[in-house]
């Protein structure tokens, strides 16, 4: 029949989880009570201002994506120290991205084109760009001690942690201290301090190097800044999103043992990038390993609450179980680490072109275009 919606099932979407997404999608409510978010909708609301109607809210999400994957590009080219301006760029890009991710929701809302597609891409991008913003600073700060891989493996957790509690709870809850922006804003100033005092400050050791005989690592100001901030700022906000999902259930008297099964494999990740950082894998390969599998794992949590689609444990899976495999494997064959990494790239795309066409299919509009716009063209 002429007009009527195409549902396009794929390995990532059952025909059931499109027709609910066609039908009645799941919408959450956002609740950011920071008072920095609350100060910056001034500069917000300005730069929206400027957006002409013709620009797609999707293309300002994704365009977020581009200068913070350029300027980690551009760290893991330069090795470390890389120069100041790669740094401050690296700040400037996280303001954009800052700025991209509130605007696109009001571009949205002003041209009343918000739909599922958006919902999609837009928590698709945070994930993308925290993971790969957080993988820059550890580049950036010169070491690639353990602590380093814990706070990235923190702004992960956090991230999927708060999108999976959206998921059950139809709540995104951010506070002073646990909110978004906030993180955006330690990120921008992890990048301009060596960006103005240089390269090393986090390479000075906050105990004397003398101790090294008696303690097996002497911890760096870069090692402790990256554990206080992501470490105690995640935690927080893991502990608070599990806290909150378990008394909502426990009011409903509602198992929790299943609820929290799904995550099974977002735990394991933590320790599948411990081992890499063990056998000694060059850390570029690692980080971006462990980029897109949080990333992956986030897409996989936004398609759970829009669709109800079951969130399965093994999700992770194909990335989890090679990638557990791979390291012991580097002393035999140092190549596997890049092919392996480029696979998992290749798994991710395949993951988004599904998902965005299925759902462009199914919902009837365009991914990047205004409806209204592509109505006038025809």
């Amino acid at each position: 029949m002429k007009g009527e919606p195409v549902i396009l099932p794929n390995m990532f979407l059952s025909r059931e989880a499109l027709v609910k997404l066609r039908n009645d999608p799941g919408k959450y409510k956002m609740e950011d009570n920071s008072t920095l978010s609350a100060k910056l909708q001034v500069w917000w609301t300005f730069v929206a201002g400027f957006m002409p109607t013709w620009l797609s809210a999707n293309f300002i999400t994704v365009a977020a994506v581009f200068p913070t994957v350029f300027f980690f590009a551009l760290a893991v080219g330069y090795g470390f120290p890389p120069p100041r301006w790669v740094d401050l760029g690296a700040a400037v890009s996280v303001f954009f991205f800052q700025t991209m991710d509130a605007v696109d929701g009001k571009q949205a809302r002003a041209l009343g084109t918000s739909s599922p597609i958006g919902d999609f891409l837009d928590h698709q991008v945070d994930g993308i760009c925290l993971m790969v913003i957080a993988s820059t600073i550890v580049l950036c700060s010169g070491t690639s001690s353990f602590i380093c891989f814990i706070g990235v493996c923190c702004v992960g957790l956090h991230t999927n942690f708060v999108h999976w509690e959206a998921s059950k709870l139809l709540v995104m809850l951010m506070d002073n201290g646990t909110s978004i922006t906030e993180g955006q804003i330690v990120m921008m100033i992890l990048f301009a301090l060596p960006g103005i005092f240089g390269a090393t400050v986090y390479n000075i050791h906050i105990l004397p190097q003398s101790l090294g005989r008696l303690l097996p690592y002497v911890p760096t100001i870069g090692d402790a800044v990256i554990l206080t901030i992501c470490g105690v700022m995640s935690a927080q906000q893991i502990f608070n999103c599990i806290m909150r999902i378990a008394r909502a259930f426990t009011a409903k008297k509602q198992p929790l043992l299943p609820i929290f099964s799904e995550v099974f494999s977002l735990v394991l990740t933590p320790l599948v990038v411990f081992e890499w950082w063990f056998y000694g894998t060059d850390v570029r390969y690692t980080l971006v390993w462990a980029s897109i599998v949080f990333s992956y794992f986030q897409g996989c949590v936004t398609l759970h609450r829009l669709t109800l689609q079951p969130l399965l444990w093994h999700n992770l899976l194909p990335m989890l179980i090679p990638g557990a495999i791979v390291p012991p494997l580097l002393g035999w064959m140092p190549l596997l680490a890049p092919l392996f990494v480029l696979f998992c790239l290749a798994w991710f795309f395949f993951f988004l072109y599904q998902v965005c066409t299925a759902f462009a299919a199914v919902l009837g509009l365009p991914i990047f275009a205004n409806p209204s716009h592509v109505a006038k063209m025809h």
